[in-house]
């Protein structure tokens, strides 16, 4: 029986992509940012998003994204580079065997990068803060003596916690994916294509309204007094997301393609060059991939820290070359400075993968700088916990503040992170340690 020819390319292209992620994806599934209560909900909507548009119609417009991305994952093998160069090649070959992809493919390659979790996870912090105001000037209303620290709500007589799970971050990534699907949807029915100014609008609106029901989330469980975890807790933030997201984007999103724009028609174009080409892509692709190690080695070194001494403290230099120094009731981290565009070994981050959760985060300023403060808790244990951004001449706890200074060349930031059992050894570490280092 002799295969069609299109059937045939579709066989091609799906090999090669097998191989390239064969090579590319170990390590990386711990790296994708879609993680939620129905944790891989998001390949469901992958066979929606990312389809066809133009089958026939051959390109090689991703070779001119795989060739940069290829230069930076041979420069450094971080998860972001890598996990770029995954999906450029996936389209690349899928573009030169069978046809070209909707444009939502790009973007959802976006949303499930490692530095969209890392963003909403980092930036979120000052998200939480206002929200917990927000929510708190609301409880006014019905009690005078509501009041919020930080993350933490205080309302007739009840402390309820805005921690990173009761905010729904994840939940932004959820809602834009969903919204590409109903897009998506909308368009393959109609047989219309949205312009280029409304898809942005669109995941504009939709990050809008997902701040109204986070909003709108957490006063619903704070006068409710719905258990963290419990059913009616999960019940509550189920409803709201369908009420403020789901229900208003379908309607928006089925109205603003109501109207047919009319598809391209191109003509099918020659194939051969196209998957030469793409094929020959994937050759250093999978080289990379090969001799790369699945996780970049932490290179970066703080020869400062490592020479420094802190009273009743012993040095230890871990593995990742952080700094650590400690006692019976203090524990002092120097996490060396890194690139602005990655991550930084964030204490909420550190912390909760020990076992506990912050509460009463706050950001003051102190000594010209910023400082953030919080509370640690495990259990019945208590600590006090106190970090910021040092590069030796400013001092700050603002991700965008350290991010854009270092990209302008004022790098490298240490992270110092001072923890202890009581809030006076914490201050009396923080006014010793908040200011110029001696070497």
């Amino acid at each position: 029986m002799v295969v069609a020819p299109q059937r045939r390319d579709g066989w091609r292209a799906a090999v090669l992509c097998a191989v390239v992620t064969l090579f590319l994806w170990p390590g990386l599934s711990d790296h994708v940012s879609v993680e939620w209560g129905m944790r891989y909900f998001w390949l469901l909507l992958l066979p929606v998003i990312i389809r066809v548009r133009q089958p026939g119609v051959r390109s090689l417009r991703y070779l001119f994204v795989l060739i940069p991305l290829l230069l930076l994952a041979t420069w450094s093998p971080h998860p972001l580079f890598r996990l770029g160069l995954l999906f450029a090649a996936i389209f690349l070959v899928i573009e030169a065997f069978v046809g070209k992809l909707d444009r939502l493919a790009p973007v959802f390659a976006v949303l499930v990068a490692p530095i969209t979790h890392f963003f909403l996870d980092t930036f979120g912090f000052t998200v939480r803060l206002a929200i917990s105001s927000s929510v708190a000037a609301t409880l006014r209303l019905l009690d005078p003596q509501a009041m919020s620290i930080g993350n933490a709500i205080m309302y007739k007589t009840r402390e309820f916690h805005v921690d990173p799970e009761c905010m729904g971050l994840r939940m932004i990534t959820t809602s834009l994916i969903v919204t590409m699907a109903l897009i998506a949807i909308r368009e393959r029915r109609s047989r219309s294509s949205l312009n280029w100014s409304a898809l942005p609008a669109l995941l504009l609106l939709t990050f809008g309204l997902v701040a109204l029901t986070n909003y709108l989330r957490i006063l619903a469980l704070v006068v409710t007094a719905a258990p963290a975890g419990g059913f009616w807790h999960e019940v509550i933030g189920l409803i709201v997301w369908s009420l403020f997201v789901l229900v208003p984007m379908a309607f928006i999103v089925e109205r603003w393609t109501s109207a047919p724009s009319g598809p391209h028609h191109q003509e099918p174009s020659s194939s051969r060059r196209s998957q030469l080409l793409a094929t020959a892509a994937m050759i250093p692709t999978v080289v990379i991939g090969f001799l790369h190690p699945v996780m970049p080695v932490e290179h970066e070194r703080d020869l400062i820290a490592e020479r420094s001494e802190i009273p009743g403290c012993e040095r230890t230099v871990l593995p990742n070359n952080v700094v650590s120094f400690r006692s019976d009731q203090l524990q002092i981290y120097f996490k060396p400075g890194k690139p602005f565009y990655s991550n930084d070994h964030h204490p909420m981050s550190c912390w909760r993968g020990s076992g506990y959760r912050f509460t009463h985060e706050v950001i003051e300023p102190y000594r010209g700088g910023t400082i953030c403060f919080g509370r640690l808790v495990n259990g019945r244990t208590m600590r006090y916990s106190a970090w910021w951004y040092d590069n030796g001449s400013t001092r700050t706890c603002s991700q965008l503040e350290w991010r854009w200074l270092a990209a302008l060349g004022e790098g490298p930031f240490r992270m110092i992170n001072v923890t202890a059992d009581t809030p006076q050894e914490m201050m009396r570490e923080v006014s010793r340690l908040y200011g110029p280092l001696a070497a």
